[in-house]
């Protein structure tokens, strides 16, 4: 239901050999364009039965990012027999890399003076003493020690009977997890990545500044030039003239472990009107693969935040330790950030998100070393997931390099 560890892994086990700056041998635009269809064309072919999806669209943005993105697609908004084709304009959930939307803003907050990364908890949220200590820093960089309150059978079951229209608060979600409820899950140690995280750094936003982070995301980030025109996030139901231009997402299962049978009700029903509120600044947000690319490039190079706070975005924990890194080894491949991931590949590191809300996937891979974003979203999320390799197939055959890969995930 959310970006989890497995899913920031899938491009780790990817063995790239990453060359200097530059592609040295760029095709050309009408020959790259048709190397992407032909990528998506197979794997709509490939997957779409054993992972349930209809609908698969890639943006390339070119070094530089002066030039168009290259934008290609397949398939169907839906699996109803009268859907329409989906176009480059067609808007996909794009789940946890909402993460660093809320990261963003609450840098520019810091550098603001109206936050602290390093105040407690206990600073903003009194209400919550067993969480009194824990910095707003190991809130984003997932090393709080607080379990996710989507990972509980309550919650599932919650949204399970509750339908897709379930409207939640985040002191509702925050409950599921408290540990002065019954129930509650264990703290955890080390990385654990935990949606719940981002809804409390969230309420931490809002009672600090006096504004919805809905509020600050549309402010500060959709609006005023920053060319995120196809990118938008609500805590809340999407109005009509959003969701007439979203694809339908679904949910598969096998129905082999507990989680599969709490969730069968939603397994196959159309959730593309879901009610965001149970992800929130933790993967709210839906936009077309293009913006995801441009996101990516204000992100890591653009004018969104200071050289400062960018530091703070890139500051490394392990994934496998929970402890500060200054990057991704050989040894220890992958790494996160402030609602970012990376990993080394071959000679070089990139970041990397894949974001899985309820019922699509949305996967981007930034390679500094080339200048190149890739962002590639589908209408499905289960057990099943190939989309690391469409990635490494989209790199390819942008920089006409051989790419050796593990088997896929099946």
């Amino acid at each position: 239901m959310s970006s989890r560890t497995q899913r920031l892994a899938v491009a780790a086990a990817i063995s790239l050999s990453l060359a200097p700056p530059a592609l040295a041998a760029a095709p050309d635009r009408a020959t790259l364009n048709a190397s992407l269809q032909k990528i998506v064309n197979a794997y709509l072919a490939d997957n779409a039965a054993g992972e349930g999806l209809t609908a698969i669209s890639a943006s390339v943005s070119l070094p530089g990012g002066t030039e168009p993105n290259i934008n290609v697609v397949a398939g169907r908004m839906s699996r109803a027999d009268d859907a329409t084709p989906i176009t480059t304009d067609t808007l996909f959930p794009i789940g946890s890399i909402t993460k660093s939307l809320t990261s963003v803003v609450i840098l520019q907050l810091v550098g603001e003076g109206v936050l602290s990364l390093d105040a407690p908890i206990g600073r903003w949220l009194p209400e919550y003493p067993a969480w009194k200590d824990v910095t707003l820093r190991r809130l984003l960089d997932m090393t709080s020690g607080i379990p996710s309150y989507d990972q509980t059978d309550a919650f599932m079951r919650a949204v399970a009977s509750g339908g897709i229209a379930r409207h939640f608060t985040p002191e509702v979600l925050v409950s599921f997890t408290d540990p002065a409820i019954a129930g509650a899950p264990k703290p955890t140690s080390g990385f654990d990545y935990a949606n719940v995280n981002y809804v409390i750094a969230q309420m931490i936003v809002e009672r600090a500044s006096g504004k919805s982070l809905d509020d600050h995301i549309r402010d500060r980030l959709l609006t005023g030039g920053h060319g995120l025109d196809a990118t938008y996030y609500s805590s809340g139901p999407y109005p009509d003239s959003i969701l007439s231009r979203t694809v339908s997402s679904y949910m598969i299962g096998d129905g082999a472990d507990d989680k599969d049978a709490i969730l069968k009700p939603l397994y196959g029903v159309d959730l593309r009107d879901q009610d965001p509120s149970w992800a929130m600044g933790a993967g709210a947000a839906i936009a077309t693969p293009e913006d995801v690319t441009h996101w990516a490039r204000l992100l890591f190079t653009g004018d969104v935040l200071s050289d400062a706070e960018r530091a703070d975005l890139t500051k490394l924990v392990s994934m496998t330790t929970g402890k500060p890194v200054d990057g991704a080894t050989a040894d220890d491949r992958r790494a996160f950030g402030l609602g970012v991931g990376q990993t080394i590949v071959g000679g070089g590191r990139f970041w990397f998100y894949e974001g899985e809300p309820m019922g699509s996937r949305m996967f981007y891979g930034y390679f500094p070393d080339k200048d190149v974003v890739i962002a590639i979203g589908v209408n499905s999320a289960g057990d099943k997931d190939a989309l690391g390799l469409a990635i490494v197939a989209a790199y390819e055959a942008v920089t006409g390099e051989a790419v050796d890969v593990p088997p896929a995930k099946k």
